[in-house]
């Protein structure tokens, strides 16, 4: 990053990249399972007549009330380090979606800031004025689309062809969709996937916790972490 300058861009993914929750339920070998057992969950409470909130209420409160962290907290620097050399460091995301009637653009915000993480001002070379509302403070949400199409459509709004872009993403999809669209543009790309978070609960994933803290956040709208789930678990097995 040390030869990067005022022309270039550094373009940054941020779940499973930037930032991961504490608990299992978000992480990226976790997703599938958790999804499952939201709609099983869900399906059995209706099926007893018991009161509960909607899956899409589910989806959010799933989302926004663990705890979140760092997945590295050395990002953090790289961050502050190129932001002092002038370089445009920027946020490309999907959060937001999977939920709806959720203000998710203030929710990433409020949730990077408490971490330490500031993405604007972005650059003095980039007008961010004339950009669509579907960028706000540094951040672009791509919502689902393409993220290589994204980037494109954001730099021909922006009037901003950067030196070379640089892109770092968990999902190898989105990899290869920002390289094909910046050789698209004739920008020069070097894109990464990231891969730390992934290891984090790939051979453990306690389905009994996930099992129970989905159900208690069905009919209570109260997310209970890791720990406290495996203690509440621990005294009905031995009958406490």
């Amino acid at each position: 990053f040390s030869s990067l300058k005022e022309t270039d861009l550094v373009v940054l993914d941020i779940n499973d990249v930037l930032i991961i929750t504490e608990d299992q339920c978000q992480h990226a070998n976790t997703l599938p399972l958790l999804c499952s057992i939201l709609i099983r969950e869900a399906q059995k409470l209706k099926k007893q007549s018991l009161d509960a909130i909607s899956i899409y209420k589910a989806q959010e409160l799933l989302f926004t009330e663990p705890t979140y962290r760092l997945v590295e907290k050395s990002a953090l620097l790289y961050i502050e380090q190129l932001q002092k050399a002038g370089v445009p460091v920027m946020g490309l995301t999907d959060i937001g979606l999977f939920i709806k009637e959720f203000d998710y653009m203030s929710w990433t915000h409020d949730t990077l800031r408490s971490l330490g993480i500031h993405f604007n001002p972005i650059s003095a070379v980039m007008d961010t004025s004339r950009v669509s509302s579907s960028f706000e403070s540094g951040i672009v949400f791509s919502r689902g689309r393409n993220k290589g199409r994204v980037m494109s459509d954001f730099l021909q709004e922006l009037a901003f062809n950067p030196s070379s872009v640089i892109f770092i993403d968990d999902s190898p999809h989105n990899v290869l969709a920002m390289e094909i669209a910046m050789a698209e543009r004739g920008i020069p790309c070097s894109a990464f996937r990231y891969k730390g978070a992934h290891r984090l609960y790939q051979d453990h994933i306690d389905q009994d916790v996930l099992t129970y803290q989905v159900r208690h956040l069905l009919q209570t709208k109260q997310w209970i972490n890791d720990q406290k789930a495996k203690q509440i678990l621990e005294k009905d097995r031995n009958g406490l």
